[in-house]
C-alpha cells in the first residue's frame, strides 16, 4: 500500500574477515525473515517431525569427513557445492539444512531462499545442538 513504508533491499558486499551476516543485517535495521523464526527451526522441533513421520528434506552442508564421523541423516551436499546442486532440489519441497553449529546453514538457508526456495529452514544450533539437547549418544 502507499502507505507501508518498508521496502525490500537487497545487496551483496565482499569482507576480508568471517562476517556474522545477522549482525550486520542487525546493524543496517533490517532483517532477513519475513517473519520472527520463518528459517529457523529447533532440533526438538525437527524431533517432533520425525516422530510424526514428517519426512522434510535434511541436507547436511558439513564436508564428508564431519559427515563420516557422525550424521542425523540427512542428504550430502557440502556447502562449496551447493550452489551447483540447486537445480537437482525442489524448491517447493519442505527443506531443513543443518551443519555443526548453524553458521554454515544459515548461509546455505539464505543463499536458497534468495534462489527462490520458499520453504528452507536452518537447524538452530545445528548437530551440536541435536547431541545436546536430544542425542548425546551421537
Amino acid at each position: 500500500s502507499l502507505d507501508d513504508t518498508r521496502q525490500t533491499l537487497t545487496f551483496n558486499f565482499r569482507a576480508n574477515a568471517a562476517v556474522d551476516t545477522s549482525t550486520i543485517i542487525d546493524q543496517l535495521g533490517g532483517s532477513t525473515l519475513d517473519e520472527p523464526g520463518e528459517t529457523e527451526i529447533s532440533v526438538e522441533e525437527l524431533k517432533k517431525l520425525r516422530d510424526e513421520n514428517a519426512q522434510p528434506l535434511l541436507i547436511d552442508v558439513r564436508e564428508p569427513h564431519e559427515y563420516t564421523e557422525r550424521n542425523i541423516g540427512g542428504k550430502l551436499i557440502p556447502l562449496q557445492q551447493l550452489g551447483e546442486k540447486l537445480e537437482e532440489l525442489d524448491q517447493d519441497a519442505e527443506i531443513i539444512v543443518h551443519c555443526r553449529s548453524g553458521e554454515r546453514s544459515a548461509r546455505a538457508v539464505l543463499a536458497m531462499r534468495e534462489s527462490g526456495f520458499k520453504h528452507v529452514r536452518n537447524l538452530k544450533g545445528g548437530l551440536l545442538a541435536w547431541i545436546d539437547r536430544i542425542d548425546p549418544t551421537l
